[in-house]
């Protein structure tokens, strides 16, 4: 007799932070950072995020390298089933314009195949 057995969808978070773990394993002198704007803060830390610079809407991952043409890479991570808002659209449009790569990746999978072709 199977069972029929589903894998429960991971989070956001989870999903980056496989990719986080991914470059620190195989692409350790590459460089890259998070933005943080995954984050989700009490009104007072967002505040002052906010006025540290902060943006919302973009991207989750930044990778100042150029390759390919491009000037960097930024990966916008989501979950399956998960949508762009319009304020990551608009941040999207403009770093293509301005010469960046950019890939919405829906899981660590996607996020992997972006990241090996666009540093391979």
């Amino acid at each position: 007799m199977s069972q029929n057995t589903q894998i429960p969808c991971r989070s956001e978070f989870h999903e980056q932070v496989a990719v986080v773990e991914y470059m620190r394993k195989f692409y350790s002198t590459v460089l890259f950072f998070a933005t943080g704007n995954g984050l989700r803060l009490s009104i007072g830390p967002a505040v002052k995020f906010k006025r540290m610079g902060n943006n919302r809407g973009v991207p989750d991952l930044v990778f100042p390298e150029p390759m390919r043409s491009y000037y960097g890479l930024f990966i916008e991570m989501k979950i399956k089933g998960g949508a762009i808002r319009s304020d990551q659209k608009l941040w999207i449009e403009a770093l293509r314009i301005k010469g960046y790569c950019v890939s919405v990746c829906y899981g660590f999978e996607e996020a992997k195949k972006v990241i090996d072709w666009y540093l391979g």
